[in-house]
Parts: C-alpha cells; structure tokens; sequence
C-alpha cells in the first residue's frame, strides 16, 4: 500500500469516526420523541406483519418498514417457539396469539423497536459516508473524497436525521451509493447495484426519483457508445422493479400518492412563508451555498473535451436547485434530492483545481466544511438539549384510579385503554361515516363548501386515520394482567378524528381526569394554561419545556 493509498485511508476512516461520533452523540433517549411521525413510520411494518398497508403518505418508507416488519416478525416466531408445546390451543390458531402478543408488546412500548430502527439507520448513513468518499477520491483525489465524504458525514441535516426513526436518511444514503456504482466503468453487476440501490433511495422517499437523471447522466458519460439506451433501459427496468418489490403499496396505492403528493407539493401555504428560511437553512446552517458556487463553477469552465457533457449536469443541477422555489412547510428535508445532487457533484466540479493545484484543492475542500462541521455539532447539542424526561405513563399507573380519562398525546410509552375505550378510539375511524368525515375537513382546508361528497379514494384517505388508531385496537384486548387501564382520549392537532387541545382541555375542566401535557408535543403551550390547575407531577428539561400531569378532582394521588 503506497503512501497515498494510507494517506486516503487515514482520510477515510477519520471522516466515517467523526460521523459516527456525531451520531452517536444525538442518539436518542428510550423515551424521546423527537419528532411525532416517528411513530407513523414506526408502526408502517407493524401494520404490514398483519397484512395492512402502511400507514403512509407521500413517503413509502419501504427499507423502514421491512426493518420493523422484520422485527415483528422475530418476536412473533419467539413467542410461537416458546409456547408451541402448550396444549391449552390449537395448533392452528397458535399463531393468531403468537402474532397478538408480539404486536401488544411492541405498541405498548415501542421505545425498543424505534431504537432499533434508528440504529440500523446510522449503520445505512456511515455506509453512505464511504460511498461518497471512493466516489469523491476517484474523481478529485484525497481533496474531492474529503469534500463529499465529509458533507454527508456532518451535514446538520444528515445528523439529524440519523437519530430519528424516518425514512430520510436510508433514502439519501441510498441514492449516493447508487451514484458510486453508477459512476465506475460500467459492468453488469455495477449498473445492477447501482439500480438496486436507486430503487432503495426512491422506495424511502418518491422524491429521490428527481436524482435519477443525474444516475443516468452517469451511465451516459461511462458509456458514450451506443450501448446506452440499452444500458439505461435496463437501468430503470431495475431500479422500477426494486421499488415495487420493497414498496408495493406505491402501485396498489398509486391515485392516493399522487393526490397527497399534489396536496402538499402544489397546494401549501404562500411560498415566501417558507422559502426564506428555508433558504437560510440551506446557505448558512447546512452551508452548501458555497458548495453550489463551485458546482456552478466547477462545471461551466470544464475542459473543451468534456463541457458540452458538464453544461448537462450543471443543466439537471440547475433544474433541481430550481425545484426549492416551491417549498412546503417541511423545510430543507422535502429536497433532499438537490442536497445529495450537491454532495456528489461536488467533487467533479472540484477535479480541475485538484488537478494542478492539490493543496489548493484540499484547503478548499476543508473550508467548504468549517461551517458543516460547526452546525452538525451545535444541532446535536441542540437535540440533546431538547430533551424532557417523561415518566408521565408511569406515574399516572401509580397514582390514578384505574378507569380514569386520561386525556393523552401518544408517545412510544403510554397507559393501557379500558376495551371499552379501545373499542371506542377504533370505532371513531372505522364507522360507516368515518370517510366522509375526513374528506370534509381536507376540503376545509380549501374553503371549498361540501355539496358533494366523492367515494372514491375515501378507502384510501382513512389510511394513516386507521394505521395510527391501530395501535390502540390491539392494545385495548391485548393479555389482561395487573396493569391498570383507562378511559384513553387522544390530543391532536391534525386528524379530525382526535381533540384539539382547546376540546380538550375544556372536556377536562367540565368533567374531570388526568390531563398529561408535553410541551415538547404541543408547542402552541407556551405556558400550561392557568385554566388547567397545578400540575401533581413535572418533569422539566434543559431547556425548561416540561412534561406535567394535572388532575381534577385534585385528591387524586
């Protein structure tokens, strides 16, 4: 091994340690809830073990989704072992039970699931970080290896969303290992990873496929032949199947995608809402402006040879840049597609400077990733410090009467329902009119007035409704033991299904409970409102944001 060859190494494995670092340090807690489609997507596998669709709605989070299936699919199989020689059933339904106590245990506490996940996630991101470094060191050297490695080791967006249970990062990891496959010399089994792992990014997240022209661009440079339609055809025919395989309720749920992806890509709020901060976020916090300079640059004044393929790239970059003056109220993460875009081109626009002036080239590259670097480890100690112990469920176990309201938004540990309440919650998305329900409330959000109520796709529109209220069907008739149950009511701003929190507050006042109130899930308390009474029990984080239980009448304890 040259000295080059350990240089590139030492290179290596200290961008994959420093991304490791950061992500284990913004690892999260059991019980911290980071963001509260965390449990949407966690239960996606646990809907499937049963033969449900996900719970989905512009994402198929399909990689997720087999990880927790996968996972309740090897707790149903223990409990099958384990009670298989018991005679009190029969063998044809012992695996009713098996399945049931599997799924009553992983939603009575999904704390262990959703790690799980989440470190199956960092492995996925660090196996990003070395496809973008060898694809960065084949095209500029140590200097492009360090640029791309190191963006999509500590990108503030990347660590972030490392240490939560969604599908982003699988999604972008997945379409820079693609690119790397699609930017060697093509052989079969080349083209055949890439296209596998292009169809892993898009079945996490649709909108990846806007980095497809890029992959294909690719093939393109490395196959400039007459080979490349046939190659690109096979491409896509593979990457199609790979989506279906691992997502296939994309295609048996197709109108529904596309009406939700219509619903927040086209129809949000004004665009200068979002687009500024959005902006910011982009040039100062994750730091790619300077990043894009170059590509633009880096591109335009490519060698004679080789411009008229570069203004193509640059051509496709441009569109995609393009595409982030439409936001949605989601932020950088709904563009995922142009931050990975950045990150692989980055070290192409970057091969002219590396190619006579090296130093020049690697003491630009670290610079590019001063502000990355700074911003991934202030937004891991942000995280962190976001934290509010939460022993909410606990206490309310312990100190409230079995049978009591409890007025609750879920989390990943919350009291057991009454049957009579699960029944309840699960009837409320399940009656004859629950559809149409939920349609009236989107066309609200229209001022469009209700005259005519559509049928079709009403199935379809109770998806997410039904996948969320699952949790508290199963629940409600899981193994009776010594814990103690209660009247569940659920706290929500979004399904019109559940209480808002003014309802519910006004329901606890007039008729009495508990009331478990987190702040970090209900930012709209500012303050507890003073209506509310003294908390019986507080837990307080970091940051002062809190997570209380109040009772009326006040001599429970």
């Amino acid at each position: 091994m040259g000295k080059m060859a350990k240089s590139s190494l030492y290179v290596l494995a200290c961008l994959i340690l420093a991304g490791l670092f950061l992500r284990i340090w913004n690892f999260p807690s059991r019980y911290e809830l980071r963001d509260v489609d965390e449990l949407g997507y966690t239960y996606g596998g646990m809907l499937l073990w049963e033969g449900l669709s996900p719970g989905f709605k512009m994402s198929p989070a399909g990689v997720q989704t087999w990880i927790s299936w996968l996972y309740c699919a090897g707790k149903s199989s223990i409990n099958l072992i384990r009670d298989w020689g018991k005679d009190s059933l029969p063998a044809a339904v012992r695996p009713f039970y098996a399945v049931d106590q599997a799924l009553f245990e992983t939603y009575r506490d999904t704390s262990t699931l959703r790690q799980f996940t989440v470190g199956i996630i960092v492995l996925i991101s660090l196996a990003g970080v070395w496809a973008a470094y060898q694809m960065g060191f084949r095209r500029a050297g140590i200097s492009g290896g360090l640029l791309s490695g190191g963006l999509t080791a500590m990108l503030p967006i990347f660590v972030q969303a490392s240490g939560m249970a969604k599908p982003y990062m699988p999604a972008w990891s997945f379409g820079i290992i693609a690119h790397y496959f699609a930017a060697l010399p093509a052989t079969p089994a080349r083209l055949t990873a890439g296209a596998i792992f292009m169809g892993l990014a898009a079945s996490s997240r649709i909108e990846m496929l806007l980095f497809f022209p890029i992959i294909l661009w690719e093939v393109w440079n490395e196959n400039r032949s007459g080979k490349f339609i046939r190659l690109s055809l096979r491409f896509i025919l593979i990457s199609t199947a790979s989506i279906l395989l691992v997502s296939p309720w994309l295609l048996t749920n197709l109108l529904g995608n596309i009406r939700t992806i219509a619903t927040v890509r086209l129809s949000a709020a004004s665009t200068q809402d979002y687009l500024g901060p959005m902006m910011k976020d982009f040039a100062w916090l994750e730091g790619l402006s300077l990043v894009a300079l170059l590509i633009v640059i880096g591109l335009a004044i490519s060698p004679r040879d080789k411009r008229c393929f570069h203004w193509v790239l640059l051509g496709i970059f441009l569109i995609l840049f393009l595409t982030m003056l439409k936001p949605t109220p989601y932020g950088l993460r709904h563009h995922g597609a142009t931050v990975v875009a950045g990150i692989v081109l980055s070290p192409l626009a970057l091969s002219g400077i590396q190619r006579f002036y090296t130093k020049t080239a690697i003491i630009l590259s670290v610079a590019l990733l001063i502000l990355p670097a700074l911003h991934s480890v202030t937004t891991a100690a942000s995280d962190r410090s976001a934290y509010t112990p939460d022993r909410a469920t606990e206490w309310v176990e312990q100190h409230v009467p079995p049978g009591t309201t409890v007025y609750l938004s879920p989390t990943l540990h919350d009291p057991l329902p009454t049957r009579r309440s699960s029944d309840a919650l699960w009837a409320d998305v399940t009656s004859g009119q629950a559809w149409e329900r939920k349609f009236q409330q989107s066309l609200s959000r229209f001022n469009i007035p209700g005259s005519r109520t559509p049928r079709s796709l009403s199935e379809e529109n109770m998806i997410q409704e039904r996948g969320n209220r699952r949790r508290w069907f199963i629940l409600g008739a899981g193994p009776q033991n010594e814990l103690p149950r209660f009247d569940i009511k659920i706290i929500s701003g979004g399904s019109p299904f559940d209480l808002t929190p003014d309802e519910a507050i006004s329901r606890f006042v007039e008729n009495g409970g508990a009331f478990i109130l987190r702040q970090l899930r209900q930012p709209e308390f500012q303050r507890p409102p003073d209506i509310l009474g003294v908390p019986k029990a507080t837990w307080t984080g970091l940051r002062g944001q809190s997570v209380s239980v109040y009772l009326k009448p006040h001599e429970y304890h």
